[in-house]
């Protein structure tokens, strides 16, 4: 929980611009006004978010980010040099005494104040371990080079429920960024073979559109092992309306597991949501489920300049929501971009990590835009596919495997539609044109069977099936 008191206007507007937290803040500022310093009082941005460690002892992580602008420096030869104090106590709930006590000395230097990167946020993180207790954390900040600057936080930490008799899951970690890389690399951010950038403000805009999250789950044994578990990811908004979710399939072999995944939040107005992990089984029984918060500051656009990440680091975050089954049907819905040596290679793939490789070499030579990390063509995919699954699907066949969803994810929509559904003596059918496509093609669906089961009997493309006669098929 985080409580926010200050004593000037400007920890007020931060009062008002973090109440939507999951936690509450407790801000006491320094009033005294230093000349040169970029403002007041401090405003770093922090969060926290507690792991399993043992049966007594939880892994804390303590958050942070700020922005070079927000301190103040001194010259020490060519530089300017700045830096954050934090002093870190932990106290037993309702105890003066002391378990805890660390302090960090953040240090940070720059060539040039006249020439600050704006809005550049620098992030890191503390972990310490914690007795699994109710407890409150206490971070003091102190601006380097001028102690009248300071930032005091309080954060409740309350008792995690790490069972051993049941599924138990971490918070859920939000993030600025997710890479995969490989085990001999070495970072504090490092964690399950993930780069885990922290977002400690918990706030998204143009400069940061995508929610990365992390959580670790404990004691899978306890599911059950004859039903599907799957983890199904919501994004609620204050009415605690639906706006996005994803849903992946876990593996429930192991012991413990973790789950990292992206969200694309462009299509989220302004305002305050909440993200919630669950793992439900196939009839929605529930065994955990995390939350967490955030804020959409500003309308997102829908192409975004590229970012810190590669193109292929990007779509890899994104498919990393995406169960084996998903992963099959993106592939098999893919089949006009793919080669027979693709299919045949595909087949053999075993694991998640290998077919997720395998779609992403398939994507990248179709990315119309380098200047941005998302790959427009898959997003027009996704889009496609969400569309012929709504509006094509018949019984147990899916939207994307019927004849008129394989056109329309390959082609897009058509320009013109002729429908004839109840002309006399003919079974229904429609026509498909293209004006722009190899100068002007048509595609001719019938359903011949009355179950409402379009199937192409004839196109005027070159690589489809044609059939001029095509009349004669649709006669009663």
């Amino acid at each position: 929980m985080k409580f926010v008191i200050d004593n000037n206007l400007n920890a007020l507007l931060y009062i008002v611009q973090q109440f939507f937290s999951r936690k509450v803040v407790l801000f006491l500022s320094a009033l005294t006004l230093v000349l040169g310093a970029p403002s007041e009082s401090l405003n770093i941005h922090t969060d926290f978010n507690l792991f399993y460690h043992n049966d007594n002892l939880n892994s804390l992580e303590v958050y942070y980010s700020f922005n070079e602008s927000d301190l103040t420096y001194l010259r020490e030869g060519d530089y300017f040099e700045g830096g954050l104090l934090f002093h870190l106590t932990i106290k037993q709930q309702g105890s003066e005494q002391i378990e805890i006590q660390r302090r960090f000395h953040v240090p940070h230097t720059i060539a040039d104040t006249s020439n600050f990167r704006a809005g550049k946020s620098f992030s890191s993180l503390f972990k310490l371990t914690a007795r699994n207790i109710p407890q409150v954390l206490t971070i003091n900040i102190i601006d380097f080079n001028e102690e009248s600057r300071q930032q005091t936080i309080f954060y409740e930490l309350s008792k995690k429920d790490f069972s051993e008799d049941k599924l138990a899951l971490s918070d859920l970690q939000l993030c600025s960024s997710i890479m995969p890389i490989s085990n001999e690399q070495s970072s504090v951010f490092v964690k399950n073979s993930l780069k885990l950038v922290p977002n400690p403000s918990r706030v998204f805009s143009n400069e940061s559109p995508f929610l990365y999250f992390y959580i670790e789950l404990y004691n899978l044994r306890y599911v059950p092992t004859n039903s599907n578990i799957n983890a199904r990811t919501v994004i609620l908004d204050k009415e605690h309306k639906e706006v996005s979710s994803a849903i992946k399939r876990l593996d429930t072999s192991g012991i413990n597991d973790f789950q990292f995944g992206m969200m694309d939040l462009r299509d989220l107005p302004v305002g305050e949501y909440e993200i919630q992990l669950f793992v439900i089984d196939t009839s929605d029984q529930m065994y955990g489920r995390s939350t967490n918060s955030f804020r959409v500051i500003q309308k997102l656009n829908k192409t975004m300049a590229a970012s810190d990440l590669t193109a292929k680091e990007f779509m890899t975050a994104q498919m990393s929501t995406m169960d084996e089954a998903q992963l099959d049907t993106e592939f098999y819905a893919l089949r006009h971009f793919t080669r027979k040596k693709d299919v045949r290679k595909y087949k053999k793939l075993s694991s998640i990590s290998d077919k997720v490789e395998l779609l992403i070499e398939i994507w990248l030579p179709l990315d119309p835009n380098l200047q941005t990390v998302q790959n427009e063509s898959r997003e027009e995919f996704i889009d496609r596919m969400t569309y012929v699954n709504s509006q094509f699907s018949i019984g147990l066949k899916r939207g994307w495997q019927t004849d008129r969803g394989r056109i329309l994810i390959t082609y897009g929509p058509p320009d013109q539609y002729v429908r004839d559904p109840f002309e006399r003596g003919m079974k229904p059918h429609e026509e498909w044109h293209y004006h722009n496509l190899q100068g002007g093609v048509v595609f001719v669906f019938a359903d011949l069977n009355g179950f409402q089961d379009y199937r192409l009997i004839h196109s005027t493309h070159q690589s489809e099936l044609q059939n001029y006669n095509w009349k004669s098929r649709v006669q009663r």
